[in-house]
């Protein structure tokens, strides 16, 4: 279930005429769609960098574990979990970039960089 307090729900109800909606992120950079394709595929965002999401997409704000992840991170106390099935729009200050991974392939992210 969507928290009221940092989502907006924007439906076309015109049946005819379509329609579109323009999202900025908070901050100036590169939003990127990213494609979560069931419940086990979790997709966790620190502060500022959600913009929007399938209404099939559950949002959650959670606390982020260990003192350490949050001070030294810089990505605060507080991080969102979006998971289910659809499209998530994430923000990032400055530009993305996607990598696909192949099977058993993994890579290493500073995130005190991001």
């Amino acid at each position: 279930q969507k928290n009221p307090f940092f989502t907006t729900l924007v439906e076309n109800t015109n049946t005819v005429d379509p329609a579109d909606v323009m999202m900025a992120p908070s901050e100036p950079g590169g939003i990127v769609l990213h494609k979560l394709n069931n419940d086990n595929d979790d997709l966790l965002l620190t502060s500022g960098s959600y913009v929007a999401c399938d209404t099939s997409v559950r949002v959650s704000s959670e606390v982020q574990t260990g003192i350490g992840n949050s001070l030294l991170s810089g990505t605060g106390f507080f991080l969102l979990r979006a998971s289910g099935s659809g499209c998530v729009a994430c923000g990032a200050y400055g530009s993305v970039h996607k990598y696909t991974l192949g099977v058993g392939e993994t890579r290493l992210i500073d995130n005190g960089h991001l």
